[in-house]
C-alpha cells in the first residue's frame, strides 16, 4: 500500500480529486539504492499503471500495487501533471515492498 498527501501550490489547500499514478521506475542492472534517483528513469502507462484520485482531504491511497519502484505522478500527462519531487527537485522514488505500508508524506504540488 502506498499513500500521501498533496497540496495545492495555488491555494495551499488539499487538492481533491485529483488523479495520482505510480510510475514505473527502470534502472541499469546494478544500480545501488543511493544511485536510483540520478541514473534511474521512470514510465508511465496510460492503461495499466496503478491510478487512484485524492480524497476531500487531498489524501490518496493505492491498495495492492505489485512490489517495485515507482514515482508518483499527479494530473494527466498529456494535459498537465506534477511529480511528486524530494526537497532537491529529484522525483521521490517509492520503493513499495510486499506487504507494507509506505507513506510518501504530504507534498505540495504546482496544481
Amino acid at each position: 500500500m502506498v499513500t500521501g498527501r498533496l497540496l495545492s501550490l495555488q491555494t495551499n489547500q488539499p487538492l481533491v480529486r485529483a488523479i495520482v499514478r505510480l510510475a514505473e521506475v527502470y534502472c541499469p542492472e546494478g544500480t545501488p539504492e543511493e544511485e536510483k534517483a540520478d541514473e534511474c528513469f521512470w514510465a508511465l502507462d496510460n492503461a495499466f499503471s496503478p491510478s487512484t484520485f485524492s480524497d476531500s482531504d487531498g489524501v490518496f491511497v493505492f491498495e495492492d500495487v505489485e512490489a517495485r519502484d515507482y514515482v508518483v505522478i499527479v494530473g494527466d500527462m498529456i494535459v498537465k501533471y506534477a511529480v511528486v519531487n524530494d526537497s532537491e527537485d529529484r522525483p521521490i522514488l517509492v520503493a513499495a515492498p510486499s506487504n507494507d505500508l509506505i507513506d510518501v508524506g504530504e507534498h505540495v504540488v504546482d496544481y
